[in-house]
């Protein structure tokens, strides 16, 4: 009895005053994007800054990934990717011998 006493006091007293701002963002990104669509559900946060988030969802519908932003006024269009990275164009096929050994 005493036992269950102590650790219901220790619970109480460990217990936080509230959430951070991360967390009050992460909670309201996660409840916004099921609420619109209740097949997704929560894997990971990416990033997250202040008041925005990017955070990666799994669609149980076609068994797929999403990216989802997210900042104050809710789900946000995902920005373009950085075009200051070329992209690979050789069509070629390259073992991994090949890659190890290139030289420039």
């Amino acid at each position: 009895m005493w036992l269950v006493i102590l650790v219901l006091a220790a619970l109480l007293f460990m217990r936080k005053s509230g959430y951070s701002s991360d967390e009050k963002t992460v909670v309201s990104a996660i409840k916004d994007v099921t609420e619109r669509f209740p097949a997704m559900a929560p894997v990971n946060t990416v990033s997250i800054d202040n008041t925005s988030a990017r955070m990666v969802f799994f669609d149980t519908n076609n068994y797929s990934g999403a990216v989802i932003d997210f900042d104050n006024n809710g789900i946000t269009p995902r920005k373009p990717a950085d075009s200051s990275i070329a992209p690979y164009t050789d069509g070629a096929y390259k073992s991994y011998d090949e890659i190890l050994n290139f030289k420039v």
